[in-house]
């Protein structure tokens, strides 16, 4: 009989051996994730999201409050939302979990930790039932939960309050920060858009000393900080996609790019584009472009978007030219364009007003331009008065219009409409070919289905709002992604991020591809893990994974 040493040396040889053949495997067949064609945009942080993605779930409560009194005065925070000092008479509390009703509780049981004297009580949705790990183990049900401080010493103030699931409280202890459920659900994809989780639509960050920091006590105030960000597009081998705040100063840009060339993995593209959607008039950024273009240029128009071009091309500048220098290939710099409005997007790339002095803001390192491949059939209703009354006609109908709103955002079939899941191909060529003709790509930064009320009167009328969650429970909604990314994929699109991972569906649309972190599947799960699963199509993906 061998003797243990020799068991374990020839268990080595047999780990060294399996290692090396591994390693010759992937040199010769790049892996499905430098193959994949999908990326994701995460959904924002809160206590309300369903998304989970932090193992402790106080990087996503709220603000600090006293609930008795309805006020958030007698509570003072330092810098980092935590607690500093207390008036008496004031008891303040912290909202860190709501569970909604509609939906599975994903976790029910969890343990509090935190550091400071004084004491803390549990109350609303919940309660403490023991102790363990060195801590309390509180369960929760539906409803909001309440951690209050019951007692507060300022020599020594409660602060670092740790909410963690029970089951996965040895993760957290060994070091981990990211809930394996979110990580399983994520890891698959090519890149991940931080949008959301910069809080990037109506940022008011302006200088370097603004931004989130790891020692916040909260994430949902402020955005996650790039830490976090960078550590999670390394820890899954996933492209990051940064937003820049709209107010950002150029240092603030600089040392925000230098944190990513400094830390991000050197076999990962950092995607940065200029804040998000600067066309949108709902977003406070599209205002300040408005006024900051009137301020330097004294035009009207189109010359926003010009001002849009001038900071997108700055950005490039400095993330190439002032930071990355030799490693340009790690940046890809985007250029966020309106799909539906053809020929704004040359606003922007020419940028005229600009180009006196400076040159055309696209001779100044942009590499990408992004639209977004979202598909509605126009059963929004704000389209046109036709389209109205049909979808107003079919909320009447026995299976609440189901059937007759699959068929219109297949193909149009039953009124007039570009934006079907196979119109838009014609949507998607234009900007394939004003693209091509520049040496540009062009990349979808968000799509998906757009079905929703869009600020209309359907907004509230929960008849509408029942079609659209139950379009995109349905099995059809399957066959309209797949649809869509035909047109995405023949048109010539390259790649594609889904708005969003988790969300649950309501009042202002139905954004998920999953409605909570653990729920197994959907129509539209299955849909993106099918396209993810093909090869990517567009020139070079693999090379410059």
């Amino acid at each position: 009989m061998k003797s243990a040493a020799e068991r374990l040396f020839r268990a080595l040889l047999l780990l060294v051996s399996a290692m090396g053949l591994f390693a010759m495997q992937s040199a010769a067949n790049p892996s499905l994730k430098d193959q994949s064609s999908i990326g994701m945009g995460l959904s924002g942080i809160a206590d309300w999201s369903t998304q989970f993605p932090f193992l402790n779930i106080m990087r996503s409560s709220r603000e600090w409050y006293d609930w008795d009194r309805n006020s958030p005065e007698g509570i003072v925070v330092d810098e980092y939302g935590e607690l500093v000092s207390v008036e008496a008479g004031v008891r303040p509390a912290v909202v860190f979990l709501t569970n909604i009703e509609e939906h599975p509780i994903v976790y029910d049981r969890y343990i509090v930790r935190w550091k400071g004297a004084g004491g803390i009580e549990y109350d609303w949705c919940a309660k403490k039932v023991g102790e363990s790990n060195g801590g309390d183990v509180i369960e929760t049900r539906e409803d909001s939960c309440l951690i209050r401080v019951s007692s507060f010493d300022p020599s020594d103030p409660i602060r670092e309050i740790e909410v963690v699931p029970a089951k996965f409280i040895e993760n957290y202890d060994r070091g981990e920060v990211f809930n394996p459920d979110f990580l399983a659900n994520i890891g698959r994809f090519r890149a991940l858009r931080f949008m959301d989780w910069m809080i990037t639509n109506g940022s008011t960050q302006n200088l370097w000393s603004d931004r989130p920091t790891p020692k916040h006590r909260s994430f949902a105030q402020k955005g996650v900080p790039i830490e976090y960000m960078v550590r999670l597009a390394n820890e899954l081998g996933s492209d990051p996609w940064f937003n820049m705040p709209h107010l950002a100063t150029d240092q603030y840009i600089k040392n925000f790019a230098e944190v990513v060339q400094n830390s991000l993995d050197k076999n990962l593209t950092a995607y940065v584009e200029y804040s998000n959607e600067v066309w949108n008039w709902l977003f406070p950024q599209s205002q300040y472009a408005l006024k900051a273009s009137r301020e330097l240029w004294d035009k009207e128009g189109d010359a926003y978007m010009q001002w849009h071009g001038m900071k997108t091309a700055n950005i490039c500048k400095i993330w190439k030219n002032e930071v990355f220098l030799e490693e340009k290939h790690r940046v890809n710099c985007v250029l966020g364009a309106h799909a539906t409005w053809p020929g704004l997007e040359t606003s922007s790339l020419d940028c005229p007003l600009w180009k006196e002095n400076k040159g055309s803001c696209q001779d100044h390192g942009i590499d990408s331009v992004a639209i977004a491949a979202y598909f509605t059939g126009c059963i929004n209703t704000y389209e046109n008065d036709l389209g109205q009354r049909k979808v107003e006609e079919w909320l009447n109908e026995s299976d609440g219009g189901l059937q007759k709103a699959f068929e219109q955002a297949f193909d149009s079939r039953h009124f007039p409409c570009e934006f079907s899941a196979a119109e838009m191909e014609k949507v998607y060529a234009y900007h394939v070919g004003v693209a091509r003709s520049r040496g540009l790509q062009v990349l979808a930064y968000e799509g998906g289905q757009h079905i929703t009320g869009n600020f209309e009167e359907t907004q509230t009328d929960q008849r509408f709002i029942a079609l659209h969650i139950g379009l995109n429970r349905d099995e059809r909604m399957r066959r309209l992604y797949e649809r869509n990314f035909k047109s995405w994929r023949d048109a010539g699109g390259g790649l594609f991020f889904h708005f969003v991972d988790v969300s649950v569906p309501g009042q202002y649309g139905s954004w998920g591809a999953l409605e909570y972190v653990t729920q197994p599947t959907s129509p539209k799960w299955e849909a993106l893990l099918n396209m993810n699963a093909q090869p990517c199509w567009w020139d070079h993906c693999v090379e410059n994974k």
